[in-house]
């Protein structure tokens, strides 16, 4: 008998069962809005306590759009991570700011900025999130 003949003389019940992988949850960013979260992944942000501020030309406002990319100084353009595409880009900022409450009251949690150029006029722009 060859190997092969063995081989399928075998009932494939008795083989051994592969085993089981256990699929690894992967720690992500997890955004609720007035949301009580317990469990795989607690400490998360809500974005209801995160006001978003655009200082451009010396002008500091509240665009609630730039949370999703929206903010008046984003409309329209068309963005790239590449600096040398926007030769003649205005320095903007994009600042977020995250408020949160204790038994003392309000407090400025935390905050960060992104600075992104904007050329209005030929609708391009340059920014990096992630920086």
């Amino acid at each position: 008998m060859t190997e092969q003949d063995q081989g399928q003389d075998k009932n494939p019940e008795q083989a051994a069962p592969a085993p089981e992988k256990k699929e690894k949850r992967q720690l992500s960013l997890n955004v609720v809005s007035n949301k009580e979260h317990r469990g795989f992944g607690a400490g998360t942000i809500d974005l209801s306590a995160v006001s978003c501020v655009i200082i451009d030309q010396g002008e500091a406002y509240i665009d609630v759009g730039a949370m999703h990319a929206k903010s008046k100084v984003e409309k329209g353009i068309k963005f790239s991570p590449d600096k040398e595409t926007v030769p003649n880009g205005r320095l903007c900022w994009i600042v977020w700011v995250a408020v949160d409450r204790n038994e003392d009251g309000s407090y400025y949690a935390g905050a960060t900025a992104c600075p992104m150029l904007v050329d209005t006029e030929a609708r391009r722009g340059w920014k990096i999130l992630a920086q």
